[in-house]
């Protein structure tokens, strides 16, 4: 049972890191698309960018509800745990 409360923890904790690495690359890619398109003399380019950042910033809310989610996963099974720990240590 403390073994696989402990998978678990790890697996949500690891789901919350890949989600925390994809945010920082979507917030980057954002970014770039922002100062491209203010940089660009040509209004295609302009639009292109501006669409693209859009599009990033719909996934990075995407990716902020998923992460909400998985914070509270870990903050579940991480008291889960707790649990388990407590009822094994006592006498």
């Amino acid at each position: 049972m403390y073994d696989s409360a402990l998978e678990d923890l790890h697996e949500a904790e690891h789901a919350l890191a890949d989600l925390d690495e994809e945010t920082r690359k979507r917030e980057s890619w954002e970014c770039q698309d922002i100062e491209k398109a203010e940089a660009t003399p040509f209004d295609h380019e302009r639009k292109r960018y501006r669409s693209q950042a859009k599009e990033h910033a719909s996934i990075l809310a995407n990716l902020q509800t998923k992460a909400n989610q998985a914070d509270g996963v870990v903050a579940a099974l991480q008291d889960r745990l707790a649990d388990i720990e407590d009822r094994l240590l006592e006498p």
